[in-house]
Parts: C-alpha cells; sequence; structure tokens
C-alpha cells in the first residue's frame, strides 16, 4: 500500500473516531454561553435544597456541586440574574441536561424543563385561593378543579386560561400559574378570607397586614402570606390580582 492511501485511510480512522467520542459524549454547542464553575456555585446554591412536585413527590434535591446525588459537569445560557439556565449533570447512564426557572420573586417556586412545578414542601404552600385555584398550581390541576377553559391564547412564553363564567383568567408560565385575574359582578369569593371586590380595601388591609395600606389604582403587588405571593389593586374594584411577582 502506497504512503498516499496510508495517509487517506488514517484520516477516515480519525475523523470516524472523532464522530463516535461525540455521539457517546455529548457536548454543548459553542453557540451556547459556557459560565465559569464559580458562578455554578453560585447558581445551584441559590436553590439548594429538597424540591417537591405538586403531588407531594421529591423530584431534586440540589447542593452546589450535585443534583440528586449526581455531580454537576457544567452550566449554560444562565440569565434573569442567574434565575434561569442549564445544568448538565453525569447520571449513571451519561450526561444530562436540566433546565431550571426560578419562578416569582421569592424563591418559593422551581421550574424543571418547562413543565414540571416544584416547590420546598410536600404541600402546596398558599395563605389563599380562589375555588381552589392557587399560585402555583398546573395546567393539569386546574383543570381537575375547573373544568376545560373556554378559551386560551398565548401569555409570554406560556398560555393563559379564561373561565367566562367565573369572571377568572389563570396566565401559566413554565405550566405554574403565576397570576390570577378576578373580575368584579361574578359569584367567587377568596377561600380563606371570603373576600370579593365587593369589599372595600380596608377589608383585605384588616385581614392580610399588608405593610403599607394599599389603593384603588395604585401600581405595584402587596405581599402577603408566604413568600411569591402578592394582591394588585390596580383596577380596584372591578379587578383583584394574585400575582407571584410583584412589579
Amino acid at each position: 500500500m502506497d504512503l498516499f492511501k496510508r495517509y487517506v485511510i488514517l484520516i477516515v480512522v480519525c475523523f470516524l473516531s472523532f464522530v463516535s467520542l461525540l455521539l457517546s459524549h455529548p457536548t454543548v454547542s459553542a453557540a451556547h454561553q459556557m459560565m465559569p464553575t464559580s458562578l455554578v456555585e453560585k447558581f445551584l446554591d441559590g436553590k439548594a435544597g429538597t424540591w417537591y412536585d405538586e403531588d407531594g413527590n421529591k423530584v431534586l434535591t440540589i447542593t452546589g456541586t450535585a443534583i440528586n446525588g449526581c455531580p454537576v459537569v457544567r452550566g449554560y445560557d444562565f440569565a434573569g440574574k442567574i434565575a434561569e439556565g442549564y445544568i448538565v449533570i453525569r447520571e449513571q447512564d451519561g450526561e444530562r441536561v436540566l433546565k431550571l426557572n426560578t419562578v416569582g420573586s421569592g424563591n418559593k417556586f422551581l421550574a424543571l424543563d418547562d413543565k414540571v412545578v416544584m416547590q420546598r414542601s410536600v404541600h402546596p404552600m398558599y395563605s389563599d385561593s380562589v375555588m381552589g385555584i392557587y399560585l402555583g398550581i398546573s395546567k393539569k390541576k386546574t383543570v381537575q378543579k375547573l373544568g376545560a377553559p373556554d378559551q386560551t391564547y398565548p401569555y409570554w412564553s406560556g398560555e393563559c386560561f379564561v373561565y367566562r363564567k367565573y369572571g377568572m383568567n389563570i396566565e401559566f408560565l413554565h405550566n405554574m400559574a403565576v397570576r390570577i385575574t378576578l373580575q368584579r359582578g361574578y359569584p367567587w369569593k377568596l377561600d380563606n378570607s371570603g373576600l370579593s371586590c365587593e369589599h372595600p380595601i380596608s377589608s383585605y388591609q384588616q385581614v392580610y397586614h399588608f405593610n403599607k395600606t394599599p389603593y384603588a389604582g395604585q401600581s405595584g403587588g402587596f405581599a402577603f402570606g408566604t413568600d411569591s405571593e402578592y394582591m394588585w389593586f390596580d383596577k380596584y374594584p372591578q379587578e383583584l390580582v394574585l400575582d407571584v411577582y410583584n412589579n
């Protein structure tokens, strides 16, 4: 065999070996923004602990260097002041990519791969609800309680469910309810307090003990109960809004 043929064969063998290596060890595209180890650890430290789905099943246990006991290999495409991003872990059968999103103004909710709603408690944590619907509930649980919505439409990168007979719009992000808009003139009442848009705002202050006195038309959310629960009175008394964000 002449030297040229040997050279061609060597190149082919090397190329096939390289392709095989890529297929057996998934890598992140160069288009992704890789994060330094210190930032990956900071990202995970802010989410450290055990996270459960809304049925009480343990989903993730996070430390600064591992998830579910599997070592963290790298992280990339962090955004929102490291509130969201991708983490690559090494499992027994190979590498796995997890998309994690902190949802809300507090540190109460975490979404996995845009579909699994998680929180730090075995049981859903909320201070009030309406017709059994609360901030953090999933689409599936919502339909189980209220039935299919009358209408749906896109909401940011999520979806809004419209229930006309209840005067209720529920906005979902990462498969969890992040905003509940309640309209005046419908037979709803907050489950714990019994309040509705027919009550004066002073009644809300007495029940929920906001750190400042709300008034109709005031912009911004008023914290109540656990983390990531806010009431908005921007359009009160025509609307009352429950939201996981305060601005």
